[in-house]
């Protein structure tokens, strides 16, 4: 009998999928993006595009509903289709926020302002979003719902802000509505601020951190770090006034450092984690900014969830519910569903508590993100989302581990080695990776490819029951290595 459990998936995903039936009957109105992030595709189920979408964003539904996809029109004029799984219906009388003209380019002398009018909107390196996820490192900070950015140029559908005096980023028009100058903006830049009035050092189950209360919602960034263990992090627009020495304070207090500085116009800084870094969070409740950190004295790693990638029954298009399959027809969903079984249950015979975001297939899972927020609401240690790898070129093999986060990158790197090892194939590396799946900074969350399907030699070992229990063996010893290097860390 298996110890694991498998925690049924209710709530916003449900609901939006309900909410799709009801969005049909009417045959037009709004649809609202129910998913962390999504792009408008060319096609009902392919030719993806390089226009985003993130959660609490309004487009405009055509009335045309094809296997499964909503025909939409974004603010910005663009036409496509998107996943009716990922969308609800929006409130009676909703409508979309106005939107920038296809002409409208500010420059150096004369800015606009935007405000950003969805959640997880990010800032990207280049004017680009449409990388695939091995190349996609050009993520930047968050742009809280409902501030202010300044916009100084623009390349298509993509707008260059400029979050602090050296501080700049590009962001999709889709994501900003036309907004007037705000009433605190730095006088000689132009660049919206809030003003700082409380700077403290913060200590509680979740590990050692900072708060910092400002009038308003400013962009932010944290990134971690391994070598050495700590987070970095930035607070862009920001006005200290009189509290840069209380900035300073409250970060030597929490085992770090950070300065505020008039020309700068942000707080910028790190935290050191006293013993190996096992995660972070980094946001805002209401005006306070509260970052986090835990490390090897406070996680060990218990709790486990597992993640057989795809599974979902039909209508959901094949690539979503299937992934790739071998030359005989086997599907990736159901090879790594018996690894992840097999694994689950040897990770359970350690004394782990393991969970599954699937048994079978999951329609409730066809959301990425969902799989991910699953994993957050369960208070997950560690993530491992199981697949097989395809590709076009068939002379690809061999076992590929992604991770996304640095303090994600030692897992990565000893179930690699491991699963190698178990299968008997050489190599076995890690990567990083810009999968939907693994882009958290709770926890330590890793996409395992255990090989290549479409590789036939590698492929035609799947069929084999011995080839897939090796796989879970590897995996389990990579993630039994990478929790005893925290417990041997913190002793």
């Amino acid at each position: 009998m298996r110890e694991y459990r498998f925690l049924a998936i209710t709530g916003v995903l449900i609901t939006a999928l309900a909410a799709t039936v009801a969005a049909k009957a009417d045959g037009s109105g709004w649809i609202e993006i129910m998913t962390r992030e999504t792009v408008l595709h060319k096609n009902a189920g392919s030719g993806w595009s390089d226009n985003r979408l993130t959660r609490g964003a309004l487009v405009e539904w055509l009335g045309v509903e094809k296997e499964s996809w909503y025909q939409v029109r974004m603010r910005n004029g663009e036409e496509g289709w998107v996943p009716t799984w990922l969308t609800a219906k929006a409130a009676s009388g909703a409508r979309g926020p106005a939107a920038f003209a296809p002409d409208e380019r500010p420059g150096v002398g004369a800015p606009f302002y935007g405000r950003v009018v969805a959640d997880f909107v990010s800032c990207r390196s280049v004017p680009y979003g449409g990388l695939s996820a091995k190349r996609d490192a050009t993520r930047g900070g968050d742009l809280p719902k409902g501030s202010t950015v300044k916009l100084v140029d623009r390349i298509g559908h993509w707008f260059q802000a400029q979050l602090a005096p050296a501080e700049f980023c590009w962001v999709y028009d889709e994501a900003l509505s036309p907004a007037g100058r705000p009433p605190r903006a730095n006088s000689y830049f132009g660049v919206p601020v809030a003003k700082l009035s409380a700077a403290e050092s913060v200590s509680d189950k979740k590990g050692a951190g900072l708060e910092f209360t400002l009038s308003s919602q400013v962009p932010f960034e944290a990134v971690g770090a391994i070598i050495p263990e700590l987070v970095s992090f930035k607070l862009m627009g920001v006005d200290c006034g009189s509290s840069a020495k209380k900035v300073s304070s409250a970060c030597a207090e929490a085992g770090g450092w950070c300065h505020c500085e008039p020309e700068s116009a942000s707080i910028q800084g790190a935290i050191h984690a006293p013993a190996l870094l096992a995660g972070f969070s980094a946001g805002w409740n209401g005006n306070v900014f509260r970052l986090s950190i835990s490390d090897s004295r406070t996680r060990r790693v218990k709790k486990i969830v597992i993640d057989p990638g795809h599974g979902a029954p039909q209508p959901f298009p094949k690539g979503y519910a299937e992934g790739t399959r071998n030359k005989d027809g086997l599907l990736e969903k159901d090879a790594v569903m018996t690894i992840s079984r097999q694994l689950a249950d040897r990770l359970s015979s350690e004394g782990f508590e393991v969970l599954l975001t699937r048994d079978g297939d999951s329609e409730r899972m066809m959301d990425l993100y969902e799989r991910l927020e699953y994993a957050e609401r369960a208070k997950a240690d560690l993530f491992v989302s199981v697949h097989a790898n395809g590709d076009v070129d068939a002379s690809l093999e061999g076992v590929e581990v992604y991770w996304f986060e640095q303090h994600s990158r030692p897992a990565a790197e000893y179930i690699a080695v491991e699963t190698a090892a178990a299968t008997a194939r050489p190599g076995g590396a890690a990567f990083f990776g810009s999968f939907a799946v693994i882009r958290t900074t709770a926890f330590p969350a890793v996409l395992v490819e255990t090989g290549y399907m479409t590789n036939l030699a590698e492929g035609k070992r799947y069929n084999d029951p011995e080839f897939l229990r090796q796989n879970a063996d590897g995996i389990a010893r990579g993630i039994i290595r990478f929790a005893d290097s925290l417990r041997a860390s913190s002793n």
